[in-house]
């Protein structure tokens, strides 16, 4: 899985009201991190900092996009 890919396309999906599309990536998305892989870049000025997946910038990005998915998966299904 290519996260980045994947968090584009679910901004994209967003964006069109494509909820059904929304729903199935964020959902991909927190499956892939809960098993252990690294989130995306949400906030592109934060970069990929140094200090793995425990530096301020990782953890804020991962909190983002995690956020973003459950609203998301939960919006999907009301």
């Amino acid at each position: 899985m290519d996260p980045q890919a994947t968090w584009n396309e679910l901004l994209n999906a967003i964006v069109d009201r494509d909820c059904n599309s929304a729903s199935e990536l964020a959902e991909s998305l927190i499956d892939w991190m809960e098993k252990g892989g690294f989130s995306p870049i949400a906030i592109p000025e934060l970069g990929q900092a140094s200090g793995g997946s425990k530096s301020v910038p990782q953890m804020l990005n991962r909190l983002v996009v995690y956020y973003v998915c459950q609203t998301t998966c939960f919006r999907g299904r009301s």
